[in-house]
């Protein structure tokens, strides 16, 4: 066995059980079922399990809680562009920035060449 880089034990390893491990899923399964939005921490307490083994059944089977889908709330999300950048041409006393930043951002940089 020290030919593979393995020790004997690690090669011959069975695991102890996987018939608790099939129930316990089950269980889980079912708890999902009712209570959909549990990870492993709660359906840990709702079956009243440790965490360490509830935490390793879900890893093990690829369970995963039901989490809700994204929901896009700003403007940028969508795919818009944002309100707050949008340039009216013509009057420069018609500029949709708040505060008028880009004006003074543009001073400044003339300014700063200047000197």
């Amino acid at each position: 066995m020290l030919r593979l880089g393995v020790a004997r034990s690690t090669f011959y390893y069975k695991p102890k059980r996987p018939k608790l491990d099939e129930h316990l899923r089950l269980q889980i399964e079912a708890e999902m079922v009712t209570n959909h939005g549990y990870g492993d921490r709660r359906s840990a307490d709702s079956l009243q399990l440790n965490r360490k083994r509830a935490r390793r059944v879900w890893k093990k089977f690829g369970l995963k809680p039901w989490r809700r889908a994204f929901t896009p709330r700003k403007p940028e999300d969508r795919g818009l562009e944002p309100a707050c950048c949008k340039v009216e041409f013509g009057d420069p006393d018609r500029f949709a920035y708040p505060g008028k930043r880009l004006w003074a951002l543009l001073a400044f940089t003339l300014w700063l060449a200047a000197h």
